[in-house]
């Protein structure tokens, strides 16, 4: 268990000190928010399994296309005033994947891994 959790620290330790993530840069994405917390955490939560997300996950919806699920660290600091509810419109960067440590009912740890939002911005209610 132990190993994990070090494992977990590089991971984050080497992707919040990447510049590319500092700097914004990534891929694109952008919908309508369906969901927060995201699909796969509710299904966890659903089963007994508990998630702690430094920050917040959502379930967007692109035009035309499948949800897609979303991770937003808490250093990731929106350029709009709103705070993301279901409903609105979110345009955004993301690089990278980001682990979220979980335990399951029987108090075992996992980790699910969801794209990492770097930058992004929602539209009023």
């Amino acid at each position: 268990m132990k190993k994990v959790f070090t494992l977990v620290f590089l991971i984050i330790f080497f992707i919040s000190t990447n510049p590319k993530t500092a700097l914004g840069v990534g891929l694109a994405f952008g919908g309508r928010i369906a969901t927060i917390p995201s699909v796969e955490i509710i299904a966890l939560a659903s089963t007994g399994s508990i998630c702690f997300p430094f920050g917040f996950t959502i379930t967007v919806i692109p035009a035309k296309l499948q949800p897609v699920s979303y991770y937003i660290p808490f250093w990731a600091v929106p350029r709009t005033p709103t705070i993301p509810h279901p409903g609105q419109s979110i345009l955004g960067k993301y690089l990278g994947i980001l682990p979220i440590n979980c335990i399951n009912a029987s108090g075992v740890p996992f980790i699910i891994a969801l794209p990492a939002v770097t930058l992004s911005g929602t539209s009023e209610l």
